[in-house]
Parts: structure tokens; C-alpha cells; sequence
């Protein structure tokens, strides 16, 4: 822990150290900082591999279902209402389904439906409540949901997970200091 918090503190100095040779004239109030000293609000917590894992949904999708099904989307967006505890809380299903990317009249069943293939693909379960059926999400690990995948295989016998994407995971997870996280 403190080996991960000391690498922390020296991109943390070496990126201020950076913008002020490239940015020497903007000052702290010009950009959003995260830190101890200067407390924003409105951030997120995400898994830093989030990108890959969203382009891995994506591919997953078009295996599954033969056709662009961009279910990264939403799950992005879960993502960024999620405060913690794995539990996001779905107020309103046309607001998240804006925030996802889908407008017009079928953004409500558009985001329904690729919710259905997040949970098909083991990346969420969803829970009816008051506010519609899906208004409890659970946000399963993305680690353990990848490496059930790696093994799994689509009807034409191609992985779903192929090599290329899962070595980039790992490249990624042992440069940010989570190899523990994935466990292989």
C-alpha cells in the first residue's frame, strides 16, 4: 500500500512539474484538480481500465448478436452514477439513457435492451423497484467478469475475449499497481 501510494505521489509531482514547463501561465483555478488541497466535486470513481473494458462489451456484443450493439455505453454511464458499494440506483431511465448516448423515442427501450446484454454477459444484474425494472443495478467486477470471458467462446468457436484484448488488461492492471485485482 505504501509502495502504490509513494508511485502515486511521484506521477502526482511529476505531472505539476510537467504542466508547468508546457503550461507555465495556467494557473490551479483553470483546470479541475484532484487532490487534498483542492476539493471538486462531481467525479467519479472508475476502474482505470474502463476504457478496455468497454471496447470489450462492444466486441462481445457484435459477436453475440451479429450487429453493432454499443452496451459500453451504458455501462459507462452506470459507471458514473455509481457512488459506491457496487450498487447504482436508477431514478430515471430517460435520463440515463440521454446521459448513454440514446435520444429520440426509443432511447428508454434502447438502453432496456442493452442493459439486458450487460446482464446476458454477466457484467451487472438488475433489480426491479419503484422507480422501473431496472432501478437497483449491481455492478459485478469487471476483472472477475473478464476473466469468466476469456474462457468462453461465441457459436462460431472464436473467443469472446480474444488474447490481444485480455494481454492488454494485464499489461494495463500491472501498470497501475492492481495485479492483485485479477488474480491470474
Amino acid at each position: 500500500m505504501k509502495q502504490a501510494q509513494k508511485k502515486g505521489e511521484k506521477a502526482k509531482q511529476t505531472n505539476i512539474d510537467l504542466r508547468k514547463v508546457h503550461w507555465a501561465d495556467v494557473k490551479d483555478e483553470d483546470i479541475w484538480l484532484l487532490s487534498n488541497e483542492h476539493k471538486r466535486f462531481g467525479f467519479a470513481q472508475v476502474p482505470r481500465t474502463l476504457s478496455l473494458v468497454i471496447n470489450i462489451i462492444n466486441d462481445i456484443a457484435k459477436k453475440k448478436y451479429g450487429k453493432a450493439v454499443p452496451a459500453g455505453k451504458t455501462y459507462f454511464a452506470l459507471w458514473l452514477h455509481h457512488y459506491g458499494e457496487g450498487l447504482v440506483r436508477i431514478a430515471s431511465e430517460a435520463q440515463i439513457a440521454y446521459e448513454a448516448g440514446y435520444g429520440g423515442q426509443r432511447n428508454v427501450s434502447t438502453f432496456r435492451q442493452h442493459m439486458e446484454v450487460l446482464k446476458e454477459i454477466g457484467f451487472i444484474d438488475f433489480r426491479k423497484g419503484v422507480k422501473g425494472p431496472m432501478h437497483y443495478v449491481l455492478l459485478l467486477n469487471p476483472y472477475n467478469v473478464m476473466k469468466r470471458l476469456r474462457d468462453q467462446k461465441d457459436e462460431t468457436g472464436e473467443k469472446l475475449v480474444t488474447d490481444e484484448q485480455y494481454a492488454a488488461l494485464v499489461e494495463r492492471v500491472n501498470d497501475i499497481g492492481s495485479r492483485s485485482e485479477l488474480g491470474d
